[in-house]
């Protein structure tokens, strides 16, 4: 069986130091919250998992009962001691001290794809999320709690109020789904914004191929570096005037819309349009 660890509040206590705000160090308490991660999770005995900010290991001592193996990174090198008391009774939790920002996930990889289940540090989630989407052909599902602003801008749709870029570059590539919301009152010390847990899953087929995302990543970028702007006048700080104009007519999508109206696949027409003028003779 895992070690019984101290509380936070009393493991920060007891080695006299505070919570690094900076670092996102909010622990999760709400037994039901950690349980309800692990149960979207949907682990079996033959999974695989990465968790990273894995801080003090209450969700951590929770996935090792349930899944083959468990990766669990946590940047905080005074958290160590305390994260491996709380798995010591579990032989399949592998605890690694490091920045997740700076590490190849492939090395946790055992053959099978992984899941990564994890409570994000706040002040990096979009930058973690990011750089899994750039390696998401080792992961088969990601459950992440993250701020509630930042759930909402990842799974919102065409014309709403959220959607910018981080929706359109990671819808292309997952389905993604907000599964229930955490209150401050569940973490200690209580953050100042409310939690949501979401859910990603890699789609079988991206949508838009491979040879096109470097004209995509551009284009959304552009467009919504300057969300306000019409999108023809967004596309010129990339591309010409006469190739923008030309770029809209080959997507049939009309100059006066804003970036907010266009669907991710609306922005594969466009990449599309932008990458055969730019291989024209």
């Amino acid at each position: 069986m895992p070690g019984k660890p101290k509380s936070p509040k009393r493991f920060f206590a007891s080695m006299k130091i505070r919570p690094i705000k900076s670092l996102g160090q909010n622990f999760l308490l709400d037994e039901i919250a950690l349980q309800k991660i692990v149960t979207a999770a949907q682990l079996s005995p033959l999974d695989d998992v990465l968790e990273i900010g894995a801080g003090l290991g209450a969700l951590t001592r929770l996935l090792g009962e349930g899944a083959s193996s468990v990766v669990a990174v946590e940047r905080d090198s005074k958290l160590i001691p305390g994260l491996k008391t709380a798995v010591s009774g579990l032989p399949n939790v592998t605890v690694v001290h490091g920045d997740a920002l700076d590490m190849d996930f492939k090395q946790f990889s055992c053959g099978q794809k992984l899941k990564v289940v994890s409570n994000l540090p706040y002040s990096v989630s979009s930058q973690i999320i990011m750089s899994l989407l750039e390696r998401r052909g080792l992961f088969s599902l990601l459950v992440l709690m993250v701020q509630r602003e930042l759930a909402q801008r990842i799974t919102a749709r065409p014309g709403g109020r959220d959607i910018g870029a981080i929706s359109v570059l990671i819808q292309v590539y997952m389905d993604c789904s907000a599964l229930f919301n955490v209150p401050p009152s569940a973490f200690w010390p209580e953050p100042g914004v409310e939690s949501t847990v979401i859910k990603l899953m890699p789609l079988e087929t991206p949508k838009i191929p491979e040879s096109l995302q470097k004209q995509f990543t551009s284009i959304v970028k552009a467009c919504y570096s300057q969300r306000r702007k019409m999108i023809a006048n967004s596309l010129r700080s990339i591309l010409s005037r006469d190739e923008t104009q030309r770029v809209l007519e080959a997507a049939s999508i009309d100059p006066k819309r804003r970036p907010e109206t266009l669907s991710v696949e609306e922005f594969g027409i466009l990449a599309e349009a932008a990458a055969q003028i730019e291989h024209a003779p």
